[in-house]
């Protein structure tokens, strides 16, 4: 089971803030994933997902607490080694 960042990860980096990229492995369960630093707002963000494959809604279908990626109550946990990769900015 993988829940965190994945093989992929960078920075972006641009002023004050960057921009970072991680990847996110599934395990058919998990629906809480930590990312390897804290976006600022789920608003500047985007999630895609292997499985549909999917680009997601930021606060409908997915929010962040603190480092970590929370997929809502109405999308399904992503399947074995499925992957979801996120964009957000970090400050």
């Amino acid at each position: 089971m993988s829940t965190g960042v994945g093989s992929f990860q960078g920075v972006l980096r641009g002023g004050m803030e960057q921009l970072r990229f991680d990847t996110l492995t599934g395990d058919g369960s998990t629906k809480t994933f930590t990312l390897s630093s804290t976006p600022l707002d789920v608003g500047s963000s985007i999630l895609v997902g292997t499985d549909d494959p999917k680009v997601y809604t930021p606060t409908i279908d997915y929010t962040f607490s603190g480092a970590d990626l929370v997929l809502g109550s109405s999308v399904n946990a992503p399947s074995n080694q499925a992957k979801l990769r996120v964009i957000y900015r970090t400050g």
